[in-house]
């Protein structure tokens, strides 16, 4: 579990660091590599990565069906 400067819990995989920005982390279904996100605000991070998991969950479904 990820914190922020004030100590305040972000959730897994979101992190907060010493200059500001925000960092999300996740390990793409496709290529199985991680990638890392930086973000202004904490509120684009959650959603950015909402839309990026729902996007990679299309690709991969998309690869199983062809």
């Amino acid at each position: 579990m990820g914190k922020d400067l004030k100590d305040k819990e972000l959730g897994v995989g979101f992190c907060q660091r010493t200059y500001g920005l925000y960092t999300a982390r996740f390990v793409s279904k496709r290529t199985g590599k991680s990638v890392q996100k930086y973000f202004l605000k904490l509120q684009e991070c959650l959603s950015g990565m909402q839309m990026q998991n729902l996007m990679m969950n299309m690709v991969a479904s998309m690869h199983l069906v062809i």
